[in-house]
């Protein structure tokens, strides 16, 4: 199907696709949305992650709804619908799903969502009836989703949608600040019918010396300084030297993405009364066939001796086994990092052997490391 095929009169030809269970309702946008599109395009968020105008006022609203949505269902190449949800028992707009019909059999999907309406999963939703109705009338065989890395938001409603994570286009996405890196997704008919694989939620596990609970960005520094203590520094040869605040924000993506892909569960160890960050946990291999996890972990100087570690391995491990993340857990330790196993035997783990000459030296020379496991 071509764009002249696609062709109807605005409002009256957009289809509207209602979810009877939900209530969640598709419809095109009017003019009586425009002051919660103003909102929405004002929001911190939104600005952050697309190009909207700024300022954003009644005249760019205006132009989005003329020259955007009304044009390009009148000229067949987009396909844009408001969504209408109830908040605090009022029925209102909640924010937009775009189809952007590219090469034949292909659209991009675009979507934004107002605060009022976030952290329900409603946009999920959302872009999941509006790929069906693209699927069945459109000639669409395949959707395809573009994010600006770090934009987990997006990332989640595409994955909880159905789309198939394909990994990062390199300049993909324009932000205000020029193009960068872009996550890549895509949808086609059959992911319709496929379980969505959970994405790995985190929880906060409170103990008496220590709080595990998900990693954020304001952890940086002080897993910076864990990561460059000259005690961590001696047994973790593969970090960058020096490490800085901007690897410890990589460190926090990557186990952010970890969970997106349910290989990788990590936690930061925080002080209970504070929150300040005492170090790290991972449990890396998630996605293995035998779900036989790999831990690690690193405690900031500040909070050594204490109990930390020790502590953060118990609940780490029994959250592990209780939610069927991993019956059989490992890790790996420098024989003279007597610390490490210490934390280890004291947290109930068993010394399980030597791997020999496997862990590589600053000079090229190769170690051996202590295996403990649990249980």
């Amino acid at each position: 199907m071509d764009n002249a095929s696609r062709r109807t009169s605005f409002p009256d030809g957009v289809p509207e696709l209602q979810d009877t269970l939900t209530g969640v309702r598709l419809r095109p946008l009017a003019e009586e949305d425009l002051p919660a599109v103003i909102e929405q395009s004002r929001d911190p968020e939104t600005i952050r992650w697309t190009t909207v105008p700024a300022p954003y006022g009644i005249a760019e609203a205006r132009g989005f709804l003329e020259q955007v949505q009304a044009r390009g269902w009148r000229e067949g190449t987009q396909a844009g619908f408001a969504i209408e949800d109830e908040v605090d028992g009022v029925r209102r707009y909640c924010g937009q799903v775009d189809l952007r019909f590219t090469d034949p059999g292909q659209a991009e999907v675009g979507f934004v969502l107002h605060p009022a309406a976030r952290g329900r999963g409603l946009m999920a939703r959302s872009v999941r009836q509006v790929a069906v109705w693209a699927f069945s009338t459109c000639g669409v065989q395949v959707i395809r989703w573009y994010a600006a890395i770090g934009n987990w938001a997006s990332r989640k409603a595409a994955h909880d949608a159905g789309f198939i994570f394909e990994g990062v286009g390199r300049l993909r996405v324009p932000l205000r600040s020029g193009l960068v890196d872009g996550w890549m997704g895509s949808l086609t008919p059959p992911d319709l019918h496929r379980p969505v694989v959970p994405w790995l939620q985190i929880p906060t596990l409170d103990g008496r010396t220590v709080r595990l609970r998900p990693l954020r960005e304001d952890d940086a520094d002080r897993l910076a300084e864990a990561f460059a203590d000259s005690e961590s520094r001696q047994y973790l040869v593969n970090l960058p030297d020096p490490y800085c605040r901007s690897d410890a924000l990589s460190f926090i993506e990557d186990c952010r993405d970890g969970a997106a892909r349910r290989r990788l569960a990590a936690f930061a160890l925080a002080d209970p009364g504070t929150d300040t960050c005492l170090g790290a946990l991972h449990l890396n291999h998630l996605d293995h066939y035998a779900r036989r996890a790999s831990v690690g972990y690193v405690v900031h100087p500040e909070a050594r001796g204490r109990g930390v570690g020790v502590e953060a391995l118990r609940l780490a491990t029994d959250h592990a086994r209780t939610a069927g993340w991993s019956p059989s857990m490992h890790l790996l330790a420098d024989p003279r990092n007597r610390a490490s196993q210490r934390v280890a035997e004291k947290a109930g783990w068993r010394r399980v052997g030597e791997l020999r000459q496997t862990e590589p030296e600053p000079d090229g020379s190769f170690s051996d490391l202590v295996m403990w496991a649990h249980p």
